[in-house]
């Protein structure tokens, strides 16, 4: 028989532990390689104990002589071999009646039971637990300290933003916002889409943005060590908040009539608005503050868009102006066109600018060189510079949109099917693939024939007509996960952009919505009353407390502590419930 020694890193020697009235805890042993998993002493569990007690006492009440005898059977066990062990709990398997046999079968459940996380090393640990969902991965940190480390690890967060953040989950239908680093705006996520030196006529391969944000955002969360865990549960609140119609507003007052244009940097929380009153006004969204009020324009003010160094503004005065976002002095008037200026879009190198004669000037501006595009037959109502640079789309009161080559002045393809004046549009890039084709991106349009129509951008084919409003549609806008449209019936709808169905219906204005702007936090549309109204669903009335106690855990964290040692109750809390199972 092999000696009690050479088994002591099999098994936990009981006679030992028993002169010590502790049946389960280990004895020290130098080599502890080869223990089994169930008696390695980095496994010990507390919730031993509870048996522990229970089997001491019945050890107790027993006699002297039985507690001898019970003594001597787990000594001889102990020093057995696992051959002679099978053997010797056979035989009393065999020789046990009905009430012993009942009495295993209940406490050989619990015993039988591995903690596998504690068990696997920790790299396929994070193989396993990666493949849960959100909800699964915070119960999975309720259950001990180990389970803790491994479900908040980085790794496995980062995994759950990449299948969620910008896009639509495939297994669970979720998507979250992407809310760019403070250092991204429009104009910089519009340079980063697919088309940016594409031809019309090839596919192209690309790095989703979201892998750029997530690279900036990076470099921020290793600085301030701010874990994926807190970005993803700050997410997943806003996009709840979206989903619930949590959000709070605020309205900006100060035009003298309608509100027929707006431009927003969510970087600098600065509004443009241009109105009916021939002025435009700048606001600090954050405050209320209107900023300034630029005057200059003698009919109203169809258009605006800025930088950081320019403002420009079209009217139905004929002129376009440019103002200086510092000063908000008018810096120069541009002139040129036949009728009202409509609508404008500029880039780095492009101004563009529609009429109400149907004429759409373009700009080349380090040269100075303008040239006309014909072909609508009424007002131009908007107009966009493509990010391939060589292409431009228009939509007009002719009840088309065209797609031209700003080189050759040509149009490549006319898209028809509303029955009314064409009156707004955006285009939706499938961002998150990573290789695209002209076909995956749609273009979406709204007209006053009360529809919004989804088209195949490639070959101008309707691909899907959305109804819901009643009145005419003035204003459309999109994000990677929705698409808001505004109406003459005063009334916004948020649309699911995967399903294309209304998800439901914003009310409050007493007048018709004549522009919108959205981003992946906040809901800004302005109406024919001069009522700018401003909603924010990232600082919702019923989740601003989860937001700042997410924020103020990374914030109050020391910067030498690690990632677990950040106090996450509050998180777990906020996740658990919010998390689609």
């Amino acid at each position: 028989m092999a000696s009690s020694n050479s088994l002591s890193i099999s098994h936990i020697p009981l006679s030992t532990a028993l002169q010590h009235h502790h049946l389960i805890q280990p004895s020290p042993v130098t080599d502890q390689r080869n223990w089994c998993f169930r008696h390695h002493p980095s496994f010990f569990r507390s919730t031993y104990s509870a048996d522990e007690a229970r089997l001491l006492q019945r050890l107790v009440a027993l006699s002297e002589s039985e507690q001898q005898l019970v003594r001597n059977i787990w000594q001889q066990m102990d020093s057995a071999s696992p051959a002679l062990r099978e053997i010797i709990i056979g035989g009393i398997l065999h020789k046990s009646c009905l009430p012993q046999l009942s009495y295993i079968s209940a406490a050989i459940k619990p015993l039988t039971k591995v903690d596998f996380i504690a068990a696997l090393p920790t790299e396929i640990s994070f193989r396993v637990l990666r493949y849960l969902d959100g909800q699964s991965l915070c119960h999975c940190a309720q259950v001990s300290r180990r389970w803790r480390i491994v479900s908040d690890d980085d790794a496995i967060w980062h995994r759950m933003c990449t299948q969620h953040i910008d896009r639509k989950c495939t297994k669970c239908g979720w998507g979250l916002p992407l809310i760019p680093s403070v250092t991204t705006n429009r104009s910089t996520l519009a340079s980063e889409t697919p088309l940016m030196n594409a031809p019309l006529d090839v596919q192209t391969s690309v790095t989703p943005s979201i892998e750029s944000a997530f690279h900036s955002v990076n470099q921020s969360a290793q600085s301030q060590h701010r874990p994926w865990k807190h970005a993803f549960a700050e997410r997943l609140i806003v996009e709840q908040n979206w989903r619930r119609t949590n959000y709070t507003s605020r309205t900006l007052q100060g035009h003298r009539g309608g509100v027929l244009a707006l431009w927003y940097d969510d970087c600098t929380s600065r509004l443009v608005t241009g109105g009916y009153d021939s002025t435009l006004r700048a606001w600090n969204v954050e405050t209320g503050e209107c900023l300034a009020i630029m005057t200059g324009h003698t009919r109203c003010v169809r258009g605006v868009q800025f930088d950081n160094s320019k403002i420009i503004s079209c009217s139905m005065d004929r002129t376009l102006r440019i103002w200086s976002t510092e000063t908000f002095e008018c810096l120069r008037v541009v002139v040129g066109h036949n009728d009202g200026v409509v609508c404008l879009h500029f880039t780095e190198t492009i101004l563009a600018s529609g009429s109400a004669d149907g004429v759409i000037r373009v700009t080349k501006l380090a040269a100075n060189k303008t040239s006309n595009l014909s072909g609508h037959t009424d007002w131009v109502n908007k107009v966009m510079i493509l990010p391939c640079r060589q292409r431009l789309l228009s939509c007009s009161d002719d009840m088309t949109i065209r797609l031209w080559n700003i080189e050759s002045g040509d149009t490549l393809l006319v898209y028809a099917g509303h029955v009314a004046p064409v009156q707004c549009f955006q285009l939706i890039f499938p961002r998150y693939s990573k290789e695209i084709k002209l076909e995956d991106i749609r273009v979406v349009t709204g007209s006053l024939d009360h529809t919004i129509k989804i088209w195949n951008f490639a070959t101008g084919q309707t691909l899907r007509t959305l109804f819901g409003h009643i009145e005419g549609v003035w204003c459309v806008d999109v994000n990677s996960l929705r698409v808001v449209s505004g109406s003459h019936d005063h009334t916004l709808k948020v649309w699911d952009i995967e399903s294309e169905k209304c998800m439901y219906t914003i009310e409050g204005h007493l007048g018709s919505v004549n522009c919108c702007w959205l981003t992946d936090t906040k809901l800004i549309s302005g109406d024919e009353n001069g009522i700018i109204t401003v909603r924010d669903f990232l600082h919702s009335h019923r989740n601003n407390r989860a937001i700042d106690a997410i924020t103020s855990a990374v914030e109050n964290a020391d910067a030498s502590a690690d990632v677990g040692s950040l106090d996450r109750s509050h998180l777990e809390k906020v996740l658990i419930p919010a998390i689609p199972s």
